[in-house]
């Protein structure tokens, strides 16, 4: 707060809106994983389903911590 000169309710909403970007962040990055997109490429189904449940472990992780 005091680096940033704001005062408590600026700080919580900078810090929400900062949680927010990084979920949908997270979010199109394992969509654009799972479905093969924007240069994430496909390592043969064996090892997509376990990038998948990876993924998922993470993103229940990141979840557990933000609520």
């Amino acid at each position: 707060m005091a680096q940033l000169d704001v005062d408590l309710p600026t700080a919580i909403q900078w810090v929400s809106d900062l949680c927010d970007e990084f979920v949908d962040k997270f979010l199109q990055t394992r969509q654009d994983i799972l479905a093969h997109r924007n240069g994430f490429p496909s390592w043969g189904a064996e090892i997509d389903e376990a990038i998948g449940i990876y993924i998922e472990g993470l993103g229940m992780s990141m979840s557990g911590s933000y609520f």
